[in-house]
């Protein structure tokens, strides 16, 4: 059996590697194909994977069919987003004696566990996110104040972990959904497959990119060709104070 990482020193499980990991935290690789697959097949019923031509019945001035490209072109995307995360909330919150939970602080989506110490959130990754070599994947787009400020959790957490305190001891007022470490799961669509990686961010760049990943699990391609890449809502509104929809304690 594979010993956990030690806190602070960087690792990165290869795929035949990933399912003794993913094992620690209660996860398993289908789990993420699963969700995947359902964004993937909501997805492509509003024109995502391809290109979409508008058909119009012999009717004069009857609508276009639904899924011929009468959506905003970035809607596939966000669809394979909202859609993946809630079949990954659906399937970890179903299972026998988990605690599994949805989190949504500062409008920061994720699903999370307090028992396990993680909690997930869905971001887009480049060509080298999911991918065995030398070069560090980076987000497909930059992100908010949210997702700067998890990683910067995450340090806080790595560093009780090697003074032996447990990681809501460090951070006093949190809300649940932010007491535990954030991993991004990364996607990357390719022609064949979508490659994946589920891994522990610790730095921000001033340009709203991760600079530092302290942990890389690269989890077997899903086995799905000609999908979008899955698009999050933009950081800068989502991180807005006005209008915020669910509260972080004062």
């Amino acid at each position: 059996m594979q010993p956990l990482p030690q806190p602070g020193r960087r690792r990165v499980w290869l795929p035949h590697e990933a399912p003794t990991r993913l094992a620690q935290f209660g996860l398993e690789t289908q789990y993420f194909h699963d969700a995947l697959a359902v964004g993937d097949g909501k997805s492509k019923q509003v024109g995502g994977g391809g290109p979409r031509r508008l058909r119009r019945d012999n009717v004069r001035g009857a609508p276009p069919a639904v899924g011929t490209g009468v959506y905003p072109a970035n809607y596939p995307g966000i669809v394979m987003w909202a859609e993946s995360l809630a079949a990954l909330r659906s399937i970890l919150i179903r299972l026998p004696g988990a605690d599994w939970a949805i989190g949504r602080s500062g409008n920061y989506e994720t699903v999370y566990s307090v028992q396990r110490g993680i909690g997930i959130a869905l971001h887009s990754g480049d060509r080298w996110a999911g991918v065995e070599a030398g070069h560090e994947p980076r987000l497909k787009r930059r992100r908010g104040r949210m997702a700067i400020e998890r990683g910067a959790q995450n340090v806080i957490y790595e560093q009780l972990e090697l003074a032996f305190f447990p990681a809501e001891s460090g951070v006093p007022d949190r809300a649940e959904d932010e007491s535990v470490k954030t991993y991004f799961l990364l996607s990357n669509p390719r022609s064949d497959d979508i490659a994946l990686e589920l891994s522990l961010p610790t730095a921000f760049g001033p340009d709203g990119q991760v600079e530092e990943w302290r942990e890389r699990i690269l989890i077997a391609p899903v086995p799905i060709s000609n999908a979008v890449q899955l698009s999050p809502p933009d950081e800068d509104d989502d991180d807005d104070d006005t209008g915020r929809i669910v509260d972080r304690p004062d």
